[in-house]
């Protein structure tokens, strides 16, 4: 995708509910209580992604390259599903 675009991609908030976007999140928390995965090639790319995740009030969790972000697909044990 990343050749076809011309551009880096960056997987996250494709397994989590839009209405858990708005009102999971807690920026000003020092400890969130729901993260997000972070998947892509490009390292300087998911840097800004991860900050992006960390403002709107979510931890990030580094999930690797796109090859090794299959538990995000629909399907797994953890898509769209809330875990304490």
């Amino acid at each position: 995708m990343e050749r076809q675009l011309d551009r880096s991609v960056v997987k996250t908030f494709n397994n989590i509910y839009g209405r858990h976007l708005m009102k999971k999140g807690h920026p000003a928390k020092r400890f969130r209580l729901h993260c997000a995965a972070v998947a892509g090639g490009d390292a300087k790319a998911k840097v800004v992604v991860m900050r992006l995740v960390e403002e709107l009030g979510f931890d990030r969790v580094d999930a690797g390259g796109f090859d090794d972000s299959w538990p995000q697909l629909p399907g797994t044990p953890v898509y769209a599903a809330d875990f304490n």
